[in-house]
């Protein structure tokens, strides 16, 4: 199945259909970013946001979805519904603060994360609350 999802890049506004194969470990991506900084909008319903390469900005929306930020620098925000994160290579930001149980991988590098400790998974983040 692919789905229209409305991304905005720092330099250029575009709408993305993914087709392209996800890293041999990732889930199949819904919506692929580029090499460069993109946004990547979610819908409703579930997604699986894959930014590539760059320092991007994830917001899954509602639903239960599956962020990868890849490498780069990256900003992944769960939002509403049990989300997986995963931060992938840099220094990534990961939000997963809604009251449900989520699951967050910061992978390689210095991570931040803001979580429910009693709820959420959380694996390879160095500071997280």
């Amino acid at each position: 199945m692919r789905r229209l999802v409305a991304a905005t890049a720092l330099f250029a506004l575009a709408s993305l259909v993914a087709s392209a194969a996800p890293a041999p470990s990732a889930p199949r991506c819904t919506v692929t970013g580029t090499a460069g900084r993109d946004v990547l909008v979610g819908t409703a319903g579930r997604d699986v946001l894959c930014g590539l390469g760059g320092n991007d900005l994830l917001d899954g929306g509602l639903g239960n979805d599956v962020l990868v930020g890849g490498p780069g620098n990256d900003s992944l925000e769960g939002g509403a519904g049990s989300d997986t994160l995963l931060g992938g290579t840099g220094n990534d930001l990961l939000r997963a603060w809604d009251g449900t149980r989520d699951r967050v991988d910061g992978g390689p590098g210095h991570d931040r994360a803001w979580v429910d400790p009693s709820l959420d998974r959380v694996t390879r983040v160095e500071r997280y609350g």
